[in-house]
This record gives C-alpha cells, structure tokens and sequence, in this order.
C-alpha cells in the first residue's frame, strides 16, 4: 500500500517538474491590445456624429392612448394575498409612458489593434401613466380558517394613477480601421428592452414581420430573435448588421406588422404597440388578433421602429392598485431608414 502511494506522489511531482521545464524559457503570453487614449478618441468622435444610433428616449410618449379592456373582475389568487386587508384593483381606459431618466455607459472591447466592439448599456426610468375610469376596492378577512372578501367598493371617479418603472437594454457598435488606420463605423445590434428584466413573466417576442404589401410575400421583411445559422441573411436581433443594410421603407408606405410570442406570456393578455420617429400608437387592446397591427410609414432619415408588448392583465400595474405590481413589459429597437 504505501509503495503505490510513494509511486503515485512521485509520478506527480514528475508531471510538475516536467510542466516547469517545459515552459522554461518561453516568452510570456502577449497582453490583449487595450487600445489607446487616441483609439478611445477617435472612436468616440465618431459616436458622437453618429447620434441618432444612441436614441432611446422616443419610446417615452406622454400622449394618451385609448385602450379597450376587459372589465374588472375578482380572482381566486386575491384570497391568497393575506388576510384582513384591501385588495384594489382599477379599470386602464388609457396610457402613456412619461421618461424621468436615461442613463447610458460605453464599454470598449479591442480586438488586437483592428477593431473595436463597444457595449452600449442603457438604463431608464419612467412613468407608466394610466388613465383610469373606474376603481374596486375590495376587503378580505379571514373567518374560521377561510378567507372571504366583504362588500365590494366600486368609484367610478375618472383618476390618473401614475407609478415609476425601470428598463434595461444592450446594444453593440463595431468599428474596424481602414487601409490608412482609420476607425471606421460599420456595424451595428439592435436593442432588446426589457421592463424592469428578463423573467418568465415578461413577454418574450420571437419575431416581427413587416410587411408593405399586405400579402406576406416574397418583398416582407422578417426580423428574428436569434438564429445559429451563420448563412441567415434575416435581420436577427442579436447579431451584428451592417449600418449601410438596415431595413428601408419609403414615407407613405403602410407596413402591415405581426408579433409572434414565445408560449411563456400569453398573447391575449398583451397590448402590442408600435412607436414610429417617437409617434405611438396601438395594434389592439388584448385578444385574438391583437398581435397584427399596421404602421404607416412617416419621417426621414435614420429613425427608430419600436414594437412594445405591455402585460396589462393579470398581476400587472395595468390591473393592481394595491399590492403594487411591475409594469411588465418587452420592446424590440429597430432602427430604420426612411426616403422620400
């Protein structure tokens, strides 16, 4: 037993010593390019004239939109809130966004001294405005074990009820230098938002079809989430793309829009929403056919197409009062280009 053991430990301390010699004399691995004060410069000065790429404020309109929703209704999981207290709960007729703060930092990322990919990390603050025509307060106390709810308070008072919520967003640039060493803008990501992140609770939306014929032919364009096929000429969500073959649409044309969902957030409890050059407007108010809406093309330039998918039922900020609830929510940024 104990000579397999000295023989074990000296095959190890073979392995060791072996392993010591052998890189004896090796140069040291080469450090990653940082890049320079003057590679960050120049990099920068092109973002800055490039800005219409960092917009993200255009989501955020105070306008209301009129909604049609379903009436309020009482739910069994409201028993299991707790006992002796008031569940309200209120009727959405309208909506808006209100921005109370953006805040965004950039990440440089050097390939050896060739190109450079920056993080884009974006964050903001806001306002969900709800216009609401109609609120039920409702009194729960517990009885002999059980928990029951009392008489049922219903105002039908117009009111507005206002509640901060958060959103998060990554976006790459790519930048490679030119045959004189000069950092060139070439490509971009576009932004997945989620509010306030990513859960199974949050929609999750799979892909959007624009479509300016109306038929769903050979001309529609399909933008996806992700695709593994490295030969997918699609527009895929997380991929980079080329900032000379963005999507481009005339002004006046009408894109018909469809917004297919994962299984995880149904369809039918969602608002779809479209915001154009920082104009917002709906598809539906819930229910089958919702999803499918139409976008008529206005503006000039390089503009951004937002498709915004809102929980508003079930326990959401579109339906609870008290407890409070988050504002729940997913948006794709598709940046476009408009000619006349």
């Amino acid at each position: 037993m104990k000579g397999g053991v000295m023989k074990r430990n000296l095959l190890c301390l073979l392995i060791v010593v072996g392993m010591f010699l052998s890189t004896c004399g090796n140069e040291p691995p080469e450090d990653y390019y940082q890049g320079t004060p003057e590679d960050s410069t120049d990099i920068h000065a092109l973002i800055t004239a490039n800005p219409d790429f960092l917009v993200s404020e255009d989501l955020f309109d105070p306008t209301y939109l009129a909604l049609s929703l379903p009436a309020i209704a009482l739910s069994e999981t409201d028993r299991w809130f707790r006992a002796d207290s008031v569940v309200s709960k209120k009727h959405v007729d309208s909506c808006a966004l209100e921005l109370i703060e953006r805040a965004y930092g950039l990440e440089f990322w050097f390939a050896k001294d060739t190109t450079c990919t920056v993080f884009l990390w974006d964050t903001v603050t806001f306002n969900s405005l709800t216009y609401c025509d109609e609120r039920w307060d409702i009194p729960y106390f517990l009885y002999d074990d059980s928990i029951y709810y009392d008489t049922v308070f219903i105002d039908t008072t117009p009111f507005e009820d206002v509640q901060e919520a958060f959103g998060i967003c990554q976006r790459h640039m790519f930048f490679e230098r030119d045959e004189n060493g000069e950092w060139e803008f070439k490509r971009i990501t576009y932004g997945t938002w989620n509010f306030p992140e990513e859960a199974q609770d949050v929609p999750f939306i799979l892909n959007v079809v624009l479509d300016p014929d109306g038929n769903l032919g050979p001309i529609s364009d399909t933008i996806v989430w992700s695709s593994y096929d490295t030969l997918d000429t699609r527009h895929i969500m997380d991929r980079f793309r080329s900032i000379d073959s963005l999507l481009t649409y005339t002004a006046g044309d009408t894109l018909n829009v469809t917004v297919n969902l994962s299984v995880q957030v149904d369809p039918d409890s969602c608002i779809f929403l479209a915001t154009l050059d920082g104009n917002r407007m709906t598809f539906g108010s819930g229910g089958p056919g919702a999803n499918i809406g139409q976008v008529v093309v206005d503006g000039d330039g390089l503009v951004n197409l937002w498709i915004e998918v809102v929980v508003t039922q079930g326990a959401t900020s579109f339906y609870y009062l008290t407890p409070r609830k988050d504002y729940k929510a997913t948006a794709w940024l598709i940046p476009i280009r408009i000619t006349q």
